[in-house]
């Protein structure tokens, strides 16, 4: 059974250690980490740089096949974008805890617990909540081949309640 929970109440109860908001600008991202006490730390990346570390994640783990798949080239893809994102506030970040980032474009659907430091994985260390960024923007359908998706359908034929009717099919 699903248990509804007011989000006012959620909020309360989850404190992020740290939001992490990453803004796309037209030839740079500007990355900001804003702690738990309100304290804000900001710098510039470039665009370049992590758009292309991004592309290659996506290649390496959105092949369905991973008949291509190498843990060497995904690490270290992780860690160019932990180096650029995450190094230059290391020291600003809690030993352990939630950490949230905020996200523009094409950085929304990357594993963010892989981000790799060369020794252990982000997820290894925190917990990761992820919120939509500054920017919401339909996605850009050519980078999509749809030829190759299959959807995924799930629903229920037969109650297993009595507070839920059978669904018709």
């Amino acid at each position: 059974k699903l248990n509804l929970v007011n989000l006012l109440d959620v909020k309360e109860k989850i404190s992020p250690e740290a939001t992490i908001y990453l803004v796309s600008l037209p030839n740079r991202y500007e990355v900001i980490l804003k702690q738990k006490n309100g304290t804000l730390k900001h710098f510039f990346i470039s665009i370049q740089i992590i758009n292309l570390a991004a592309e290659n994640i996506k290649r390496n783990v959105q092949n369905s096949t991973f008949s291509n798949y190498s843990e060497t080239t995904s690490q270290e893809s992780f860690a160019q974008l932990y180096n650029q994102i995450i190094s230059p506030i290391k020291r600003l970040l809690p030993d352990k805890g939630t950490i949230v980032f905020s996200l523009d474009s094409n950085l929304r659907d990357l594993p963010w617990g892989m981000l790799f430091d060369g020794q252990k994985y982000f997820i290894e260390k925190y917990s990761i909540g992820l919120t939509l960024g500054s920017k919401l923007e339909s996605p850009d359908r050519r980078s999509i081949d749809y030829s190759r998706t299959k959807p995924l359908l799930i629903g229920l034929s037969q109650s297993n309640s009595s507070e839920f009717p059978n669904l018709p099919y």
